[in-house]
C-alpha cells in the first residue's frame, strides 16, 4: 500500500498462481465448427438487440457464419422502430438494458400485428429460473444464458424455425458434437458440503468459470464422479444445467 495524505491510498495485489495438473481448460468459442443452417433457414432476417458493443458483434458474426442477412442495434426502442419495416423473423434479445428492458421491447414486439410471426430468444446474463420464466412470460420463444455454446444456440434457432435438431438427434444417438456428460445423481450432488455447493452455485451465476473449475478440483475430493459431470457441464459452459444440479 502507498498512501498520500489529501491524494488517496494506491493498493498493489500479487497472487502467484500454478496450472493445475489434470484439469480441462472450459472449452473456447471457437473449438466447434458452426454447422449452417438449411437453406429456407438461413434466408431468413436475424436481428441482435442487445447494449454492448462486443455482444453484438459475438452474435452478429455466429449468425452471419450459419448464413442469416443480421442487423444489430443497442437498444430497445431502436429494435422495435426496425421491426416493423425490416420484418426479420428471428430476434436475440438481451434482458438487462437502459431505457428500455428486454422484457418490456418483448411485450411490445407481440403486441404489433408481425408479433406472433417474429421468433424471439431472450439471451440473459442471468442464469437463474425465474428469469427464464420471465422471458418466457414476457413472450420470448426460448431462453439463453450467457454465455452460450454456439452449437446450443444454433439449435434452439434451428428448432423454432421449423428445422432438425443436430445436438439432440431424433434417432437417440450421442448428442452432436459434445463429449458425453458423465453420471450424476441429486443424491450424491446433495452429498458435497453445503459450503461448497453455495460457492460454485454463486461462481456459476456470475459466470466465472475459472472460479467454478478450480471449486471442482475440491470436490474431487469428496467424489470424483460427481467432479467429473460438473466439470463436464463446465467444459461447456451449461450454466443453466449446472444451476439445477446445484440448487438446494
Amino acid at each position: 500500500m502507498q498512501s498520500a495524505p489529501g491524494k488517496g491510498c494506491t493498493f498493489r495485489l500479487e497472487i502467484p498462481v500454478n496450472p493445475l495438473a489434470g484439469v480441462a481448460s472450459p472449452a473456447g468459442r471457437t473449438d466447434v465448427p458452426v454447422l449452417p443452417m438449411p437453406p429456407e433457414i438461413a434466408a431468413c432476417r436475424a436481428l441482435v438487440v442487445d447494449d454492448i458493443a462486443d455482444n453484438r458483434e459475438v452474435l452478429v458474426q455466429l449468425l452471419q457464419s450459419a448464413g442469416f442477412e443480421v442487423r444489430a442495434v443497442a437498444g430497445a426502442r431502436e429494435a422495435l422502430d426496425l421491426c416493423p419495416a425490416w420484418e426479420p423473423r428471428l430476434v436475440l434479445m438481451d434482458t438487462r438494458m437502459p431505457e428500455m428492458n428486454g422484457y418490456d421491447a418483448i411485450r411490445q414486439l407481440r403486441s404489433g400485428l408481425a408479433g406472433a410471426r417474429i421468433k424471439i430468444i431472450s439471451v440473459s446474463a442471468a442464469a437463474f429460473e425465474e428469469d427464464r420464466l420471465a422471458a418466457l412470460a414476457a413472450g420470448a420463444d426460448d431462453f439463453v444464458a450467457k454465455p452460450f455454446r454456439d452449437l446450443e444456440l444454433l439449435d434452439k434457432i434451428r428448432i423454432l424455425l421449423g428445422g432438425q435438431p443436430v445436438l439432440r438427434p431424433a434417432d437417440g444417438g450421442t448428442a452432436g458434437r459434445y463429449p458425453p456428460i458423465a453420471p450424476l445423481s441429486t443424491e450424491a450432488v446433495r452429498r458435497l458440503p453445503d459450503d461448497l455447493r453455495r460457492q460454485l452455485h454463486t461462481a456459476v451465476v456470475v459466470a466465472d468459470f475459472d472460479q467454478v473449475m478450480l471449486l471442482i478440483e475440491r470436490v474431487k475430493e469428496h467424489d470424483p464422479q460427481v467432479a467429473q459431470g460438473l466439470a463436464d457441464l463446465a467444459g461447456q459452459f451449461d450454466a443453466e444445467n449446472l444451476l439445477r444440479w446445484l440448487t438446494p
